[in-house]
């Protein structure tokens, strides 16, 4: 299969899809490999870590006592964990016990039929951090005051391009 790397330079649009970040240049130097038009492409650990480091929104997906559960969050990344915060008294509050969760981020164009996703597996635990690391959270409104981490342990992402007609 044959890869291309979105730099400074673009190929053909009738053999290559770029991606929406790349085409605006809004990743100067994106390391996401762009495919021949449908095919997938696994993202490198290391990618997958850089690209959960730019993103802010993400879906925390774990068993909770009131069933199967999967909810956005606004996150940051602290070195090797995902942290969020969470309001007391919701089913999130679940996750400052020692929890096993997935953690996903994507960035899809549907325009373009192109994108990208991560998924992190690891455990929560209560964020014992630099509370400086969080200033940018949360953007919701409420009391989201208890913070949580999740210690990465798995990491796993896809990138994607439609078959072009």
């Amino acid at each position: 299969m044959k890869l291309s790397f979105c730099v400074t330079t673009t190929t053909s649009a009738s053999t290559w899809r770029t991606c929406r970040r790349c085409a605006t240049g809004g990743w100067g130097n994106c390391k996401l490999p762009h495919v021949i038009p449908g095919y997938f492409v696994t993202i490198e650990a290391d990618e997958c870590l850089r690209l959960l480091g730019e993103g802010s929104i993400g879906r925390v997906a774990w068993a909770s006592s009131r069933g199967l559960q999967v909810l956005p969050v606004s996150y940051t990344l602290v070195g090797n964990a995902v942290v969020f915060t969470i309001a007391e008294g919701t089913v999130l509050d679940e996750l400052t016990q020692p929890v096993d969760v997935a953690f996903e981020v994507d960035d899809l164009d549907v325009s373009t039929s192109t994108g990208w996703s991560v998924m992190a597996q690891g455990r929560t635990a209560p964020f014992a951090g630099d509370p400086d690391a969080l200033r940018s959270l949360p953007w919701v409104p409420g009391h989201n005051d208890v913070p949580v981490a999740v210690e990465l342990g798995f990491l796993a992402g896809r990138s994607v391009s439609a078959e072009t007609h």
